[in-house]
């Protein structure tokens, strides 16, 4: 069902409205208000038209997805530059406006979407554009949006609204040009470098135009950063900055990140046997669950592996079950991609909390027939490591919920 949202939101932001015949069924309803509702595809892409002149450069980014039975919740970002009348009320200003929306779409059995409920924040945008008066901007609200939103969660299409087009950065490196262009390049170089990194600003003062604020960020190590290859590694690490603000947007920063704590997590020579055991489970799903090399499997398993709680029944012993247990998800769901969404250990254990995603399009899976569904499956898994090899496992999956994916099991 998430799949199905987000080529939604693609063909949005491609102007492709007709792409919504693919993952609309044709009787849809639009709840365009608690009394009114609108039927049909057609009727629902016309609802966007008025959107598209008035702001050609429309963009809607999701920021947060939760799912249940029939059911998906989308919280989503919008963002254009007001270039034609809006609602007939708010000739053309020229401003980039931002504005936030809820959604809860309901899917069929098929994976159409046949329901959408929808509130926007129709205040706040009428506000930028000058409809209904608006309320001069909290200072402090701006530098966490800067900080907690852009920086800790990418979103670089909200640059224009929270900083200025004078902005300065008195401690940028050498080499960063001045402006929004500038704080973009700083953004996407530690973006890149950690993909996941996130910020929270953790202390701020006020007095006047300037703030003073503490914040922490933590990632993951993916990519080149200050010529230091990718190490998995999680980092954490501090700053502080002294910032001013001037009409609602960030002006000007003084500030210093602890680049020395994090280079120091980057750079400290050798992994400790944790360290090394982790490693090892990380580098056994991507090779073995997400690429299919089944020759490896020997480079991770020792041969005579117990497996604790088995989702198969009669599970052959030794290194013979584990690949019994991928193969037969991997012949199923041909794309299935495992991610670790906690992983830590102790001593000769690693622990992780899993969550796997993929299409149930190859073969039947615990019986069922191939429903050519989105599958996610989540899962917690304890590992026993020795001489660099998983002797042990423990662990228990999601089964009710992929059974009820599957049609296996009554959804409610």
């Amino acid at each position: 069902m998430i799949d199905s949202i987000r080529r939604f939101n693609d063909a949005l932001n491609s102007k492709k409205l007709d792409q919504f015949n693919e993952v609309f069924r044709p009787d849809f309803v639009n709840h365009v208000a608690i009394d009114r509702a609108e039927v049909g595809v057609k009727a629902f892409i016309r609802t966007f038209e008025p959107w598209i002149q008035a702001m050609p450069d429309l963009h809607s980014e999701i920021t947060a997805t939760v799912e249940q039975n029939d059911r998906v919740a989308v919280r989503s970002t919008f963002t254009g530059t007001h270039l034609g009348s809006f609602m007939n009320v708010a000739p053309a200003t020229g401003k980039h406006v931002l504005w936030t929306g809820i959604a809860i779409f309901r899917f069929d059995e098929e994976g159409k979407i046949v329901e959408r409920w929808q509130d926007i924040d129709t205040a706040g945008l009428l506000m930028q554009v000058g409809v209904i008066p608006a309320p001069p901007p909290d200072d402090k609200d701006v530098v966490r949006r800067v900080y907690e939103d852009i920086w800790g969660t990418g979103q670089v299409s909200l640059v224009d609204n929270f900083i200025s087009e004078d902005y300065v950065d008195h401690n940028a490196p050498a080499g960063v040009p001045p402006g929004r262009d500038g704080f973009r390049q700083m953004v996407q170089m530690y973006r890149t470098a950690f993909p996941d990194l996130g910020m929270v600003v953790d202390q701020m003062l006020e007095e006047g135009d300037r703030i003073a604020l503490r914040m922490t960020a933590h990632g993951t190590h993916k990519g080149l950063f200050l010529g230091i290859a990718p190490t998995n590694r999680t980092i954490s690490f501090g700053g502080m900055s002294f910032v001013r603000v001037k009409e609602g947007k960030l002006l000007e920063r003084w500030g210093l990140y602890d680049l020395g704590a994090l280079m120091a997590q980057l750079t400290q020579t050798g992994q400790n046997e944790v360290e090394k055991n982790m490693d090892l489970i990380v580098r056994y799903f991507d090779t073995i669950w997400n690429n299919g090399q089944f020759e490896r499997e020997p480079e991770f398993v020792a041969k005579d592996i117990v497996v604790h709680q088995s989702p198969i029944p009669g599970l052959p012993d030794g290194i013979a079950g584990p690949l019994q247990i991928v193969g037969m998800f991997r012949a199923s769901i041909p794309d299935i991609h495992v991610e670790h969404t906690v992983l830590f250990g102790e001593g000769n254990k690693v622990v992780h909390r899993w969550e796997a995603h993929g299409h149930h399009t190859a073969a039947p899976l615990f019986g069922a027939a191939i429903s050519n569904k989105e599958i996610i499956m989540t899962g917690i898994n304890t590992f026993r490591v020795d001489n660099g090899r998983i002797v042990e496992r423990w662990g228990h999956m999601d089964i009710l919920g992929l059974l009820q994916q599957i049609g296996l099991a009554p959804s409610n």
